[in-house]
């Protein structure tokens, strides 16, 4: 059956819809009609915001600067915030500006190695922590140009990398080819070789380190130009002697039993030869009481060893992080012995409580 309209309700929600419309244009008129860098509470900004353009890494500005207005009718005191500490102010951090006062504030800016949007502010803050105004401070990285990753990751074993091992970094531009110039390595251990790319927009860039480093854990930077602005690339990896051990360093993470870890120390010879460990031992940096883990080894097929650990019974009821070194005896001269770090948390499961 056909219900006629019900016109009183129809009025409601028409004078409804006419009230929003009108609060609307109320708010576009009055953010429209705001100038350029006026704050609603009443400081003027001189510029609005700074844009510095297509920027490249490392960037130093020593000499920014931009003023406020005090356009409030009243004394304000208030505090200057900038969001990152690549911003120092060149001026006190706290201002007092009377009525219709105008102050500059100076600052420096010193840009890191971002790829893509740079977008950092300076606040100005009052006593209740309320911004009053807002200075954004933008830029653009190497503009149209990704890359496929941040760093590059190295080993110095013929017969292991890492996990996580990247040894060549996509320079990526949709519409032009990057072009890389000027390229030099902090250390004169790592190599670079520009490798041709047959995917189109692409540059390639292959990083290796020669086997002269320590052992140990290495890290360095490769730097150059990037359609002429400027990159850095850093570089970390870990240099492995005669042995070699994954992972740099054992973590047995949570305890809550007395069964074989299954988190294992493997160690090879990094010439690919049968390893053999002659004897094993944990020294405790930062024990747990009552808490003590026994060895034992596996060789495997390839000549290398697997290490487990199995706590000892019983295991302490307590939450609580260990911390040692496992110092293994080998039979190779030029490296007899090898200690490495020890670490986790015992953490037994509580029972349920019966209700």
């Amino acid at each position: 059956m056909f219900t006629p309209p019900n016109h009183r309700n129809q009025s409601i929600v028409l004078s409804g819809f006419f009230l929003l419309f009108l609060i609307s244009g109320m708010l576009l008129a009055g953010n429209l009609s705001l100038t350029a860098g006026e704050i609603t509470s009443g400081f003027n900004l001189q510029p609005a915001r700074l844009d510095l353009g297509a920027v490249g890494h490392g960037g130093k500005y020593p000499n920014l600067s931009f003023t406020v207005a005090n356009n409030t009718g009243a004394p304000q005191t208030f505090t200057i915030r900038p969001s990152c500490g690549c911003m120092k102010l060149k001026g006190p951090s706290r201002l007092n500006l009377e009525a219709g006062a105008i102050q500059e504030i100076g600052f420096q800016l010193t840009l890191g190695r971002g790829w893509g949007v740079f977008s950092k502010r300076i606040d100005l803050v009052d006593g209740n922590r309320r911004v009053l105004a807002t200075f954004p401070v933008n830029a653009l990285f190497h503009p149209g140009v990704k890359t496929s990753s941040m760093e590059a990751v190295l080993t110095t074993s013929p017969v292991s990398t890492l996990p996580e091992s990247i040894t060549r970094i996509d320079f990526t531009n949709t519409k032009k080819t990057p072009v890389l110039t000027d390229l030099k390595s902090e250390d004169p251990r790592i190599e670079f070789e520009i490798i041709p790319s047959e995917k189109p927009g692409v540059a390639t860039l292959e990083v290796r380190s020669l086997s002269t480093w320590p052992a140990g854990r290495f890290s360095t930077m490769v730097t150059g130009l990037c359609n002429g602005l400027p990159f850095k690339l850093p570089v970390r990896g870990r240099a492995f002697g005669s042995l070699i051990h994954e992972p740099h360093s054992w973590n047995l993470k949570q305890i809550r039993d007395v069964s074989p870890s299954p988190e294992t120390l493997i160690l090879r010879r990094a010439d690919g030869k049968p390893l053999k460990i002659l004897e094993m031992q944990v020294e405790w940096l930062r024990p747990v009481d009552g808490f003590d883990v026994t060895l034992s080894q596996e060789t495997l097929k390839d000549g290398s060893v697997k290490v487990t650990a199995t706590p000892v019974d019983p295991i302490p009821r307590v939450n609580k992080g260990f911390y040692g070194k496992v110092v293994l005896t080998t039979n190779l001269e030029e490296e007899p012995t090898v200690r490495v770090d020890l670490l986790g948390v015992t953490q037994i499961p509580r029972k349920a409580t019966p209700r």
